[in-house]
């Protein structure tokens, strides 16, 4: 029996996440997310107290209030959703229990960390960081001198691998930059990989590190390069492997 191909899966998973976060925005955690459900539950308790000054008229309807204020939070109301029914849909029709798991990581596939809010249960190596890590950063002090400052690792608990770039951020001079980066992978492995910074780089430029969807790591140990000039630097960063949709 044929199953449903990586890239539609990809594809649900990501509209499921991004109706998680249409939801989180709608109904908010509390008085301070604007315009959400949860200020307007703030809102009424607040009205009674302001309404009424008799205390034996207003505690059974101001607890009635702020029990509803608790309840229509986000994260109260995540699992209506139905998130878990997706997943032990999904784990069925790839083949059993854990089985949604099974099939990202065979794929080398990682989904958005927004399906655990709403009960769907990915492996962290099987979950993108919804935002860029930077990993360190060179200061170049002569050609093909200067100093690395190691910078964040992704947290392997909770994000797999990801794809890497070089951020020029000073303007590259008449030398380009010839790097070589050793990387960390998820599963704890080291490798060295190279990368080129092209001479007139302006600040903002980025240069992949690898091949994108291929080469993905978690952390930068260490940088050494060949050109340069004193005063030139670049960054080493992750970035986020997509964007989600509905």
């Amino acid at each position: 029996m044929s199953t449903l191909p990586i890239a539609s899966l990809l594809e649900i998973l990501d509209s499921v996440a991004t109706q998680a976060q249409v939801f989180q925005d709608a109904i908010g955690e509390s008085d301070a997310d604007p315009g959400s459900v949860a200020e307007g539950a703030a809102n009424n308790v607040e009205t009674v107290f302001e309404a009424i000054d008799d205390d034996n008229a207003l505690g059974p309807l101001v607890l009635e209030l702020q029990r509803r204020q608790a309840d229509v939070t986000a994260s109260q109301l995540y699992r209506t959703l139905q998130g878990e029914r997706v997943q032990l849909a999904l784990d069925a029709h790839y083949g059993g229990t854990g089985s949604l798991n099974r099939a990202l990581t065979d794929a080398n596939a990682r989904v958005h960390p927004n399906l655990g809010l709403v009960g769907i249960q990915i492996d962290a190596v099987n979950r993108f960081s919804p935002v860029a890590v930077a990993l360190g950063a060179v200061a170049v002090t002569g050609s093909g001198a200067g100093t690395f400052t190691a910078g964040d690792a992704i947290d392997t608990s909770e994000y797999g691998n990801a794809n890497v770039e070089l951020v020029v951020t000073t303007v590259i001079g008449a030398a380009p930059i010839v790097a070589t980066l050793t990387m960390r992978r998820f599963d704890g492995s080291t490798t060295t990989i190279g990368a080129t910074v092209p001479n007139g780089s302006i600040v903002g430029a980025t240069v992949a590190v690898g091949t994108p969807g291929t080469d993905m790591f978690v952390a930068c140990m260490g940088v050494t390069f060949t050109g340069g000039t004193n005063g030139e630097g670049f960054a080493v960063r992750t970035t986020v492997e997509r964007a989600i949709a509905l």
